[in-house]
């Protein structure tokens, strides 16, 4: 399988363990590649696309490349290189294509469009055989600073986690795409757990944003089940940074989700 990611810090994370997850199971060959801009939002990337329209030598994007060396031996990470995005649409048939938007902007719908449809349709008409499947992000660490009712933004976690929720809602009924419920996966760990379940990091820190390994491992596992349409159980690869009981934890949340949501 063929993935491009076209993303953020929210979607280069999956190549942390995602790779390693499906070498363990037999039949999920991977080839991974991402598309990378810290806190890139869909506004800028269409922006991007036409800055490469006008430049074909642009090289906004920081590529990272997770794949069999010579089409043989072991998965690994093949390389980092600069690119944008329509010459990586061109550059080989994709399987599948992924977009999402910026985790700080991810909660307000009218920071979506009009750009999430014209990179849609930029994707169709540069790779027509490939399906676009967008990832659901998640809602940040309670203790972020913007997350409390007296904040800029005037709400707590799980006001975000709902607003994110059904922005997406909203970009799946526009568009007829599936969606990866990375987001749901991630409340479901931290509801589960009582909200002690590991997912940012501790140090150096604070960050309130993004995911540790533990939570990275839950996104892979999220992706890996959505993608092969596999239970995630099946995966045996456990990160040295986990305890077994942590990765058959974070295996059966990425299962719920899969299973229980609505998209």
């Amino acid at each position: 399988m063929n993935i491009l990611m076209v993303g953020n810090s929210f979607s280069i994370c999956v190549g942390s363990y995602m790779p390693q997850c499906a070498a363990t199971v037999p039949g999920c060959e991977l080839e991974l590649t991402s598309a990378y801009i810290g806190g890139c939002s869909l506004q800028r990337h269409w922006n991007n696309i036409l800055e490469a329209e006008e430049n074909p030598e642009a090289a906004q994007y920081l590529v990272s490349d997770w794949g069999y060396a010579d089409g043989d031996g072991p998965l690994q990470k093949l390389g980092k290189e600069y690119n944008n995005v329509i010459a990586l649409l061109k550059s080989r048939k994709w399987d599948v294509v992924t977009i999402q938007q910026a985790s700080h902007e991810s909660w307000d719908y009218a920071n979506y469009q009009p750009y999430a449809e014209n990179l849609i349709a930029k994707i169709k008409e540069l790779c027509p055989g490939a399906e676009i499947v967008i990832q659901q992000t998640w809602a940040y660490n309670a203790a972020d600073r913007r997350l409390n009712k007296e904040s800029e933004w005037g709400f707590e976690q799980a006001e975000m986690h709902e607003r994110v929720r059904a922005s997406y809602k909203k970009l799946q009924e526009a568009t007829g795409f599936r969606v990866i419920p990375t987001g749901d996966a991630v409340a479901i760990a931290r509801a589960k757990s009582n909200g002690s379940a590991e997912l940012e990091p501790v140090n150096p820190g604070p960050d309130t944003i993004h995911l540790c390994k533990k939570g990275e491992y839950l996104q892979a596992c999220v992706w890996f089940g959505f993608m092969y349409g596999k239970n995630p159980e099946e995966i045996t690869y456990v990160p040295e940074e986990l305890t077994e009981e942590e990765a058959k934890f974070y295996r059966t949340c990425a299962k719920e989700a899969l299973t229980n949501g609505f998209w």
